[in-house]
């Protein structure tokens, strides 16, 4: 049985407030691109990579609601 080798590429971010939900996912895909150059078959992204855009919302967004408001962006 022939082995195959599988790189995987783990992401970690600075936990900061993006400018803006289309610079969230450009920076994001961006990282995935360099992993991709690196030749990596699978990206790993943190648990909860879509938490930083809670700081785009207009305003604090209450706890029971966070999850809602992020699963739009995924």
């Amino acid at each position: 049985m022939a082995k195959h080798k599988v790189r995987v590429a783990s992401v970690q971010l600075a936990l900061e407030a993006p400018a803006s939900p289309t610079a969230y996912f450009e920076r994001l895909e961006n990282h995935v691109r360099v992993a991709g150059e690196y030749g990596a078959d699978f990206v790993s992204l943190p648990e909860h990579v879509t938490l930083p855009l809670l700081a785009c919302e207009p305003e604090m967004v209450p706890a029971p609601k966070a999850i809602d408001a992020l699963s739009g962006y995924s």
